[in-house]
């Protein structure tokens, strides 16, 4: 998650997990934007077919109503703009012969903000506009998925809208159905941050999330079970069938992907202002809920661990990782990760923690071999706590001098028989590849032409060479760059 602005008045920018120093005279020229929350609510006239089709079903940041039975989110505003969000609200709309229009997710600049709710959505989502929604939770966004049967004209629709945003993740969004609380005795994961200071949660008209097949990139974590009967949406319309809840049916879900987060929630009614249908934002830890849930999606609540200190040092083909933990609680341990140039990061390791302490603790990693041919590379920590949430440090980079040579070394040598030279384009070029003799005589061309980026590969009997000493010439982007290359018998 990016870096987030807890404090305006002080001018304070603290990543979640890291002391920061800050000296009260050196205030901030500037003031960081507020973190940035999306709603995304139904177009006009496409829901509430159980209660008469009444806009209001559509649940609203704006709709303050505190009249018997509303369906407002103002409160639910008010909680969110007090922790120091700023909220947007869009419709999906124009309707056309009662067909809601979708966010055109794909086409909007959606790093502009830290989270998106999918509210009360029921328009059909291209892949494209799922795709921008899933690499918006990849690169560090938080997503909300609230599923409701008043979010549509027929029971399928609220489900199936969501259904193409959870596919991504392995989940399966369910029909509206049954009333219940889950306390603290209920939970499965009651050490997470979402569920700080929540005894007891509620809903009315639930739509649970089912576990399926979950992608070996996906973490997900049930914080607390459906209960009773859950209504499955395998109906093209109408109601879908019935079946007991099971261990993979989730009311709370919290999950991540990439460096982005992801909550699955079984009710809207749980955020309503107070005297809200069924139950509100004022009934049990309803409220608690909300903020946690909401500093969670923005990386916001406390990791598991103080991180203090991380570098990582090159030296002699290694690099070696140290930092230290000042305090470490429900801590799993930490996932090393490394990018190679400009490609994703990717999982290398996993140093478990040794467990819950309040003293200071060192750490140490040692990357080696290396891979060949990259001249920079990037490592971070995946701080993984016991509940299975996660969090990330800061990015470490490292520059290889030896491997910023296009041409690269012989090997093996001496070279006997053949080898293979090596060389390397940042990007699409022209390249001229020359063997010379020791008084620097050319010899061959091996190669000439104009390439895309990447590794190049030449194959170089040296059979008819006499045995001696030989340079490799590489004229690339008019420079040039040299190797020695002995051949022996």
């Amino acid at each position: 998650m990016p870096i987030r602005l807890l404090s305006l008045l002080l001018g304070v920018l603290i990543l979640p997990g890291f002391a920061v120093s800050h000296s009260p005279a050196a205030a901030p020229s500037t003031i960081d934007p507020l973190p940035q929350i999306l709603f995304v609510r139904g177009g006009p006239g496409t829901g509430g077919f159980l209660e008469g089709g009444s806009d209001d079903q559509l649940s609203s940041i704006h709709d303050p109503s505190t009249d018997s039975g509303n369906h407002g989110w103002a409160a639910l505003a008010a909680e969110l703009r007090d922790l120091g969000f700023a909220l947007e609200e869009r419709r999906e709309e124009p309707v056309s012969n009662g067909v809601p229009t979708p966010l055109p997710f794909d086409q909007m600049t959606l790093s502009t903000y830290d989270i998106i709710v999918l509210g009360s959505n029921n328009a059909a989502y291209t892949p494209a506009q799922v795709d921008a929604v899933e690499s918006f939770v990849r690169n560090g966004g938080g997503l909300l998925v609230i599923s409701d049967a008043n979010f549509g004209q027929d029971w399928p629709d609220a489900p199936t809208s969501d259904q193409a945003f959870l596919d991504r993740w392995g989940l399966i969004m369910n029909q509206d159905r049954a009333a219940y609380s889950i306390s603290r005795d209920e939970y499965r994961a009651a050490s997470h941050p979402i569920l700080t200071g929540v005894s007891a949660f509620d809903g009315e008209g639930v739509s649970p999330v089912t576990v399926g097949s979950v992608p070996d990139d996906v973490h997900v974590r049930i914080l607390g079970s459906a209960e009773a009967q859950v209504r499955r949406n395998d109906s093209a319309s109408g109601q879908g069938t019935s079946s007991a809840a099971t261990d993979d049916d989730a009311a709370l879900l919290a999950g991540s992907v990439g460096e982005g987060r992801f909550v699955v929630h079984f009710d809207r009614n749980t955020f309503f202002n107070e005297n809200g249908a069924g139950t509100d934002i004022t009934r049990l830890d309803n409220r608690t809920l909300a903020r946690n849930l909401f500093q969670w999606l923005n990386g916001d609540l406390p990791l598991p661990v103080e991180l203090n200190g991380y570098s990582a040092t090159y030296s002699a083909g290694t690099v070696t990782l140290a930092w230290q933990t000042l305090t470490e609680t429900n801590h799993a341990g930490f996932g090393i990760e490394r990018r190679e140039g400009n490609r994703d990061f990717r999982p290398l390791d996993f140093v478990p923690s040794d467990g819950d302490s309040s003293s200071p603790r060192s750490y140490r990693y040692v990357d080696a071999p290396l891979p060949p041919d990259v001249p920079t590379l990037a490592y971070r920590l995946r701080i993984v706590g016991t509940d299975g949430s996660t969090e990330y440090s800061p990015i470490r980079s490292i520059t290889r001098p030896e491997a910023l040579t296009p041409l690269k070394p012989v090997s093996p040598a001496p070279v006997r028989g053949s080898t293979t030279i090596r060389y390397v384009l940042t990007r699409p070029g022209s390249a001229d590849l020359w063997l010379y003799d020791l008084l620097g005589r050319p010899m061959r061309r091996l190669e000439s032409g104009h390439f895309q980026a990447g590794l190049r590969e030449v194959a170089l009997p040296v059979g008819r060479l006499a045995p001696g000493r030989y340079f490799l010439r590489l004229y690339l982007e008019g420079a040039t760059y040299s190797q020695p290359m002995t051949v022996v018998r």
